[in-house]
């Protein structure tokens, strides 16, 4: 929380895991999941409510997060205090559904399928 990273570990066999640092951001608050960029791999999204924005984490090597893609954050235009990210349109590519709390609205966010 007060580091403003992601430790993520991998399994790697017997029991052991091996850590990755994924910087996001000052203070992030929920994190998801899935499919926004490559329909192949899973992406990390955290939302910032400090900043009224969401950090994305895009996986452009599935094999392992150290050789992911450069961080993308993307304006909310409010307090980002929950998201998922879900296939609205069927297009293979997830939508990114953020609650603000302080604008009481749902935003649906869908970003370029191109590489940021």
């Amino acid at each position: 929380h007060g580091g403003g990273q992601l430790s993520l570990g991998k399994a790697t066999g017997n029991g052991l895991f091996r850590l990755s640092a994924l910087p996001l951001g000052p203070k992030p608050a929920a994190l998801t999941t899935g499919t926004i960029y490559d329909a192949a791999r899973s992406d990390i999204a955290a939302a910032l409510p400090g900043q009224d924005v969401v950090a994305i984490w895009r996986n452009s090597d599935a094999s392992a997060w150290g050789n992911a893609g450069a961080l993308t954050y993307v304006e909310t235009l409010g307090l980002p205090t929950d998201l998922t990210i879900a296939d609205l349109d069927g297009d293979g590519h997830g939508e990114l559904l953020v609650v603000c709390r302080e604008s009481n609205q749902l935003r649906i966010l869908q970003l370029s399928k191109a590489a940021p």
